[in-house]
C-alpha cells in the first residue's frame, strides 16, 4: 500500500526504495562493473584495500555494512547473522592491525 502524499518521507523512503532497486536491476541486467560505475563517477581508488572474496564473480545487490574493531572478529560475527539473501556484504576493519577477519565464517 503507497502512503498518502501529504505523509513527506514515507513516499521520499518508498521512492528511494524504488530508484535503488531500478539501479540494481539495470546493474544486474547490464552486467555494469564496479569500474564503469566508478569512471562516471569520476572516482577512482577511493575505498582503500578493497578486495573480492571471490574474484571474476559477477554480484550485484543491496549493501550490507559490517565492521569489526579492536583486534576482535566477534562484532562481524554477530552482524553476518544479519546479512540477507541478496545483499552484497562490505566489511570495514577498524584498528584490527593485521589480524584475519574471515575464517569459518565465510
Amino acid at each position: 500500500m503507497t502512503p498518502p502524499a501529504t505523509g513527506g518521507q514515507p513516499q521520499r523512503d518508498q521512492s528511494m526504495s524504488d530508484m535503488k532497486n531500478q539501479m540494481i536491476e539495470l546493474i544486474r541486467h547490464n552486467r555494469i562493473s564496479t569500474s564503469e560505475i566508478s569512471d562516471c563517477l569520476g572516482k577512482t581508488d577511493e575505498i582503500k584495500r578493497i578486495t573480492a572474496l571471490n574474484p571474476g564473480h559477477f554480484c550485484v545487490g543491496p549493501i550490507r555494512f559490517v565492521y569489526a574493531y579492536n583486534c576482535s572478529n566477534w562484532e562481524l560475527h554477530e552482524q553476518m547473522t544479519d546479512v540477507q539473501d541478496g545483499e552484497v556484504v562490505v566489511v570495514e576493519d577498524i584498528d584490527c592491525q593485521d589480524f584475519a577477519l574471515f575464517g569459518a565464517l565465510v
